[in-house]
């Protein structure tokens, strides 16, 4: 277990312990003063806010480029296999991986939620293969709208939701809009690199869409056990990507946000399913994984949203004692005697005739607000214009397109980029209006609480976000039409350049390789030649017979006995002579095999067949050809690459003015609307809000100090032994309350 992670739980459990018996008290306080003080509205609340700490979420956004190892990293996160590492895309929705506590079916599985309202439950044992071929079984794009995730893991327990989102480089408007949604609400955020080749232009322009979020967002250089540290230590690739973000053309990260965490996924999931790591740079590249977890964890734990929810259920139930000991207080005073009812009644009356008063005078100071609302609209309109202004002047200096492919790559990410510019502008511009139409308001007012706050917090312009940026294209003016045409005749040119020169290479070819048979043509008739006289020579010294001396049997009587006395006699004969055969053979076998070489060498020669001499003749003409032609076919290839640039160029320039125009017509456009803008923020309902809420605030202090009259004259005309009796318990419950409150107090401290 992560040690601030563990310590965290601890906290966590120890609040909920402490909530729970301070609510059992609260429920016995309330029970006992019933009839006096009624605070059940004020306990129902203390319970759901007990409900909400139990689900508690801690979300973790994972974005990455594809090749970065983003579902590695997850299973990795998780201690398990969930997601697949295929060796493509695998992510084309939402997938929100969660507890399998949490799932109403308490099984695992995955749940798929369709755009028509639809879901779609799949077996645990049929996720990783679902996940995988998902693309092929729907449009994922079009037709899913998330995936809910449900396993067992000790990592997502605590309200732990891992969400694995498309990317940046997803094919939907909406994913890429939910993507930015969960980086801006979610407690922290992974934003992976791939450590080999980091800091491309799409994350560039991405990480400047989510900028206001950089203070939750990690940076992960994944992939670290590939690192060649025989080349260059991991150190300086680390740096090198923090410097990248610091210091480019799109978006620079201050460097108080540029921290790169290297990882590796692989090994550290390897090793957490049960592999053994055999080398100490596997267990050094797998450690950085858990040391980075624990940063991680200490964020989460120790950061505002974590000490928020520790702390806000023991502020508000300190809220509540202090209601409680203050209304405890109050009738104490009146048992004692400490309270003048009457004199509290004549308040009331003189309260109402001031309320009264203050209400027709604030008729004639609406009146002038709202006379001072439209001069506001006015002087707006200028610091407005400025900011607009500001803007597409900024838009327009970031272009930085190097090529038209980049334009065709990135052009969803540049039209997105810019509508998202336009629409900061215009929530920045309402957030400043309302901050001033508030102040204004207070001037009248004598009051502003957090209610009306709220209220100015929930009206949010839509006009900015309906902004519409007009898709744009490539013109193809006649100028680029005939470049475009010069291009197409240049590399025909080049084509059939090239397709000349092959011709004579092959020429050249020919009469190389016929020459080279003719040479080797000559060799093995020289060679058959002399191996030809050798063994004829040889046959022509070998005589036709050969002397052989033969046993034989002796005829007659005298002859047997001679036989089997001394054995056959031996006689010389003449025999044919086999080595003298043997090289007849030799000679036909050099003649045939002589005769089968020609034959080869003849089909294996090219056309033209002509002589050595002529051969030698033709290659020099062609070598000096090929020579010219390559020279030629150099000095066009640089003409069409000047062609090509100069095309590239100006089609650049184009592109470039009609970004731009489409930015300044953006611009316009966000101008243009300022009155709608600034209509969509209901001023004038907000200033008869105000004067409303203000109103309606003092009537409801009316109603409730007539009602604590009414109690307090119920109280009054108690007997003396109820009042008494009614003492004693409330100076119990107060000492009780104050007792409870300091224990609070105590928490508060330890956990702030």
């Amino acid at each position: 277990m992560i040690t601030s992670r563990q310590q965290f739980r601890d906290k966590l459990e120890a609040v909920k312990k402490v909530l729970q018996e301070q609510l059992l008290f609260a429920q016995q306080v309330t029970n006992r003063l019933a009839a006096h003080l009624d605070v059940r509205q004020d306990v129902q609340e203390l319970q759901q806010l007990r409900n909400n700490l139990a689900l508690g979420r801690f979300e973790i956004v994972v974005v990455g480029e594809f090749s970065t190892g983003k579902s590695t990293f997850i299973n990795a996160l998780i201690g398990r296999k969930v997601l697949p590492s295929k060796a493509q895309p695998t992510t084309a929705t939402i997938n929100y991986i969660r507890h399998v506590n949490e799932n109403p079916h308490g099984v695992e599985e995955a749940i798929v939620f369709f755009e028509d309202g639809r879901s779609e439950r799949v077996p645990s044992q049929q996720l990783e293969q679902y996940v995988t071929e998902m693309s092929t079984l729907f449009s994922v794009v079009e037709e899913i709208s998330h995936v809910d995730l449900y396993v067992e893991s000790p990592y997502l327990e605590d309200g732990v939701v891992v969400v694995d989102t498309p990317g940046m480089q997803s094919l939907h408007k909406k994913h890429d809009e939910i993507t930015r949604k969960q980086i801006a609400v979610s407690n922290a955020s992974i934003f992976l690199f791939n450590i080999n080749h980091a800091a491309t232009r799409t994350e560039f322009m991405f990480i400047s869409e989510i900028q206001k979020s950089l203070d939750r967002i990690f940076f992960v250089a994944n992939r670290c056990d590939e690192v060649d540290i025989s080349e260059q230590s991991l150190e300086s690739v680390v740096a090198s990507i923090e410097g990248k973000l610091q210091y480019n053309d799109y978006f620079e990260v201050k460097s108080g946000y540029a921290k790169v965490y290297p990882i590796s996924a692989a090994k550290a999931l390897y090793q957490r399913i049960g592999g053994e790591l055999a080398t100490e740079k596997e267990r050094a590249d797998a450690f950085l994984y858990g040391n980075f977890e624990e940063k991680l964890w200490t964020y989460l734990t120790q950061g505002e949203k974590a000490r928020e929810m520790l702390v806000q259920p023991l502020l508000r139930m300190s809220l509540f004692y202090e209601k409680l000991l203050n209304g405890l207080g109050e009738k104490m005073q009146l048992l004692r005697g400490e309270l003048n009812v009457e004199e509290t009644r004549d308040s009331i009356k003189r309260l109402q005739q001031q309320i009264e008063t203050r209400r027709m005078a604030l008729t004639d100071e609406k009146e002038r607000l709202h006379l001072e609302l439209r001069a506001l609209k006015d002087n707006f309109r200028s610091d407005f214009e400025a900011d607009v202004q500001a803007v597409t002047v900024d838009l327009k200096r970031e272009l930085h397109i190097q090529h038209i492919d980049d334009y065709e790559e990135f052009r969803e990410q540049i039209l997105s980029h810019i509508r998202t510019a336009y629409t900061g502008c215009v929530e920045q511009a309402q957030e400043r209006f309302k901050e001033r139409l508030a102040t204004l308001v207070l001037k009248y007012t004598d009051r502003f609480d957090d209610e009306l706050g709220g209220q100015l917090g929930v009206w949010q312009g839509e006009i900015g976000r309906q902004l519409e940026l007009r898709s744009f294209k490539q013109r193809e003016s006649a100028e680029l039409e005939r470049l475009k045409q010069e291009q197409k005749e240049v590399l025909q040119e080049i084509a059939a350049a090239q397709s000349r020169q092959d011709e004579f290479t092959e020429t050249v070819s020919a009469y190389h390789h016929n020459e080279l048979l003719e040479q080797r043509r000559q060799r093995e008739e020289d060679l058959h030649q002399t191996r030809y006289k050798l063994t004829m020579h040889q046959f022509n010294e070998t005589p036709q017979y050969a002397e052989e001396l033969q046993k034989r049997d002796r005829e007659g009587i005298f002859g047997w006995f001679k036989n089997k006395l001394v054995g056959p006699e031996e006689v010389t004969v003449k025999v044919r002579n086999e080595d003298r055969k043997s090289l007849q053979e030799t000679l036909l076998a050099l003649e045939h095999k002589y005769d089968a070489m020609m034959k080869e060498l003849d089909i294996r020669k090219k056309a033209p067949g002509i002589s050595s001499e002529e051969a030698q003749r033709h290659i020099l003409i062609a070598e000096q050809k090929e020579i010219q032609l390559k020279e030629n076919y150099k000095q066009l290839r640089n003409d069409i690459t000047r062609e090509m640039m100069q095309i590239n160029e100006d089609q650049l320039k184009m592109l470039t003015r009609e970004i731009e125009n489409v930015i300044t017509t953006a611009g316009h456009q966000v101008i243009r609307s300022y009155d709608s803008i600034i209509t969509s923020l209901h001023g004038e309902q907000m200033v008869n809000y105000a004067f409303d809420m203000h109103i309606r605030q003092h009537d409801q202090e009316i109603v409730e100090m007539s009602a604590r009259i009414q109690d307090h004259e119920a109280l009054i005309h108690f007997n003396k032994q109820k009042q008494d009796e009614l003492l004693e318990l409330l100076s119990e419950l107060h000492g009780e309350l104050s007792g409870k409150t300091k224990e609070l107090q105590v928490l508060q401290a330890q956990l702030a």
